[in-house]
């Protein structure tokens, strides 16, 4: 961390501790993924791990890393942006607060206790899909580093959900670091790549995420809105761009990944109708409830309330042109109401993370668990597919899936 310059360097190495969960991490058994996440004023970026490139969803997160993760650092940014004192008292403790806010990215307090120490830290900011968001880290265990006092016990949670809990063993002051933010990143707008892969159906290949757009007698629908407002927009100046008169109507979100549900406020602000599982409708209407006031997106300056649809098992969307067909994928290790959505008369699968191969990458030696598990599913509906369209990765084909899970899976 360079605070005199708004910068960081973050190098994480993540390995799966258990079967079943999330993506952007290898199978477990197979080590794990290194990810590198850079910070440089308000700019922010990815130079390795699952997702290389801009990442501007991940901003005001990562501000808040900056000036949160050490008392040292969150004091400099209470004097930097003009805190403001005070005295509390919580269970007979007094306590004193410096409440302080960085425009258009975050609040804070934070609590020093009676011996001046920074025991908490209270941060608000916004998130692309619960909107405004509390955090709070504490900070535990001082011991003397290089003439400091640092916590060696770290702790953090986010919306009411405790996100790490860190034993600091090692803690290095005065290091050189230069961070710099790669050529082109101000202003930079994903790049989507638009491809016609059947009738009425378009394949919108984005740098990290894609989406699907479909063609019916009176709108578009576009399956999958990810990762935030920006790369949301993009992919829909693609989708309403391709046939004249035509806008998108509908979005289908395969699940409540953040990833891939980034862009879904965008979407409900432009005033498509959002299909989700029904599963996980109910998160839905929480989040959407919850303003964006710190950085306002779309919608809120929209004013529009998102119209939200739960979806089940065999929901088909038909009309004199078009047939979409929407299935869960089930057992899923993935996530729970994952949806995948099928196109008859091309025999187009469109699905999230279950099966992908990665521009510039192999595919795992042997098949992994979510690939048997979606050809279990392909086999219990009965669906015979050509195409398949991954929304992270470059086009495949029914066979190559069969091919690989013809061997056994790797546990």
């Amino acid at each position: 961390m360079d605070f005199e310059n708004n910068s960081y360097r973050e190098d994480v190495i993540r390995a799966r501790g258990e079967l079943l969960g999330g993506g952007a991490t290898p199978p477990f058994g197979l080590g794990g993924l290194l990810t590198i996440g850079l910070l440089k004023d308000d700019l922010c970026s990815n130079t390795a791990g699952p997702f290389v490139g801009p990442a501007p969803g991940q901003l005001e997160a990562r501000i808040n890393d900056l000036w949160t993760t050490s008392p040292q650092e969150v004091l400099l940014a209470a004097k930097r942006y003009g805190a403001v004192a005070a005295n509390m008292v919580v269970d007979g403790q007094t306590f004193t607060t410096l409440s302080f806010a960085i425009p258009r990215t975050l609040t804070a307090v934070v609590w020093l206790n009676h011996a001046g120490f920074v025991v908490r830290i209270d941060s608000r900011v916004p998130d692309a899909v619960l909107g405004d968001t509390d955090i709070v880290t504490s900070f535990e265990d001082y011991r003397d580093v290089a003439g400091l006092k640092f916590p060696m016990r770290l702790r953090q949670s986010q919306a009411g959900t405790e996100v790490f809990d860190i034993a600091i063993q090692n803690v290095k002051v005065d290091l050189p670091l230069r961070v710099d933010a790669p050529a082109g990143l101000r202003g930079a707008k994903p790049s989507i790549n638009v491809q016609n892969v059947g009738s009425g159906v378009w394949f919108l290949e984005g740098p990290t995420h894609n989406s699907v757009t479909i063609e019916m007698k009176d709108q578009i629908v576009l399956v999958e809105s990810p990762i935030s407002d920006g790369y949301a927009e993009q992919m829909f100046l693609a989708a309403n761009a391709l046939v004249a008169g035509k806008k998108v109507g509908t979005v289908i979100a395969t699940h409540h990944h953040f990833d891939h549900v980034g862009g879904l406020r965008y979407a409900a602000a432009e005033g498509a109708k959002l299909m989700v599982s029904s599963l996980a409708l109910p998160l839905y209407e929480k989040v959407f409830a919850n303003p964006n006031t710190i950085h306002p997106d779309q919608l809120a300056k929209s004013g529009r309330k998102p119209i939200l649809v739960g979806v089940d098992e065999g929901t088909v969307l038909s009309d004199d042109t078009q047939t979409i067909e929407i299935y869960e994928v089930r057992e899923s290790s993935h996530s729970r109401g994952l949806l995948m959505v099928y196109v008859p008369k091309d025999r187009i699968l469109i699905k999230a993370d279950e099966f992908q191969i990665p521009p510039g990458a192999a595919a795992l030696p042997l098949p992994v668990g979510s690939e048997i598990n979606l050809v279990e599913n392909l086999n219990r509906l009965k669906l015979q597919v050509d195409t398949i369209l991954p929304l992270h990765s470059h086009a495949l084909t029914g066979r190559e899936l069969r091919v690989r899970t013809e061997r056994p899976i790797q546990r």
